[in-house]
């Protein structure tokens, strides 16, 4: 009997089909159009959650926008939101085979995931394996605007609903783009986030593009936040009102 391909294995075949799959065209639907990159904020944080090949976006319920009393499940009474993108057969029907996998490199059916949370995403996902960035209220709407877009409607504009899936709380839509090795859920994240307003490249294909950005960012987003409470008042505001007694 022979064993199952180790995790390494896997990963090995996954990648060579991606670097594979470069020569063709993309063969993806369209993809909601996204704004110019604005400017950096840190009024609204937006979080990047890492699983290891799969990144999710993470929103405060109230950042996410009044849309979401449309969905087919409102997913009332909790504070986070994070949403991610896949292929729907092995995101919703788990079908996490090799084989699977290799289907998936070709256009195929895609689902939006979103993770209704309690907590904090640091909490669910791990302190090391969230990054937090923050974004202006214009970026809010942004990203907000552009996970509606990805969600397939059905004739009365709803939200498409999927199956639940197998992890319990997971809420599956479908998606209006299809995926592929082209198009992956990181892919969809970076895609996300230049829709916040943040200066992300196009193109990311897996966890590492996403991470290798948004990281260095969140670092220096954090330097500035730390020189600007530092920073020594100017003279104009040290200097005493006029009038008064000598």
């Amino acid at each position: 009997m022979t064993s199952a391909p180790s995790r390494a294995t896997r990963r090995l075949v996954w990648r060579i089909s991606v670097y594979a799959l470069l020569a063709l065209p993309a063969g993806c639907g369209t993809q909601p159009p996204v704004p110019p990159p604005g400017p950096i904020a840190t009024s609204i944080i937006v979080a990047v959650a890492d699983t290891g090949w799969h990144t999710d976006v993470c929103l405060r319920r109230e950042d996410a926008g009044p849309w979401l009393a449309a969905l087919p499940r409102d997913p009332a009474g909790m504070r986070f939101l994070c949403f991610g993108f896949g292929d729907e057969e092995y995101m919703v029907a788990h079908d996490h085979s090799v084989l699977a996998k290799l289907r998936s490199m070709l256009p195929s059916e895609a689902a939006i995931v979103m993770t209704p949370l309690r907590d904090e995403p640091a909490t669910f996902f791990g302190a090391e394996n969230v990054v937090p960035l923050g974004i202006s209220r214009a970026g809010a709407d942004g990203v907000a605007s552009f996970i509606r877009a990805s969600m397939r409607a059905d004739a009365a504009g709803h939200a498409v609903a999927l199956g639940d899936g197998p992890v319990p709380g997971r809420i599956f839509f479908a998606a209006t783009d299809s995926y592929s090795g082209l198009n992956t859920c990181n892919t969809w994240t970076g895609t996300a986030l230049r829709s916040a307003g943040l200066p992300v490249r196009d193109g990311a294909l897996f966890a590492s593009d996403v991470l290798g950005q948004v990281k260095p960012l969140a670092a220096a987003q954090a330097k500035a936040a730390s020189l600007a409470s530092t920073a020594p008042a100017s003279p104009e505001a040290t200097r005493p009102a006029s009038g008064g007694s000598p």
